[in-house]
C-alpha cells in the first residue's frame, strides 16, 4: 500500500492560527514584494488550507480582471515636461 505524501486540504469552516498571518502575507505575494520565504509560506499553506486557497484565488483573479481591463494611456508630453521642470526646480 502506498502512502500519500502530499498534503490534503482541508475544509475548514472558521480559519486556522495561520490563515490571518497567510491573509496578509497573501496580498504582499499577489503585489510580487514577498521574500522568497513569504511565498513559501503562502503556497504550502494554501496547498493545505481551503480557506485561504479559495481567498488567494479570488484575490488573484480579482486583479487579473482588472489588469486586463484597465487602459493603459501615456500622458501628453507637455505633462512630462511640466512635472520634470518642477523637480528640476525643486532640486535646485
Amino acid at each position: 500500500m502506498q502512502s500519500n505524501t502530499q498534503p490534503t486540504m482541508e475544509t475548514k469552516e472558521k480559519p486556522c492560527e495561520d490563515c490571518q498571518t497567510c491573509l496578509e502575507v497573501l496580498q504582499i505575494v499577489l503585489d510580487a514584494e514577498a521574500t522568497p520565504e513569504e511565498v513559501v509560506f503562502v503556497e504550502a499553506h494554501i496547498r493545505t488550507c481551503e480557506h485561504c486557497h479559495d481567498c488567494y484565488q479570488v484575490d488573484k483573479t480579482i486583479r487579473e480582471t482588472i489588469r486586463l481591463k484597465i487602459e493603459k494611456i501615456s500622458p501628453p508630453y507637455e505633462l512630462i515636461h511640466l512635472i520634470q521642470s518642477k523637480i528640476t526646480q525643486i532640486n535646485l
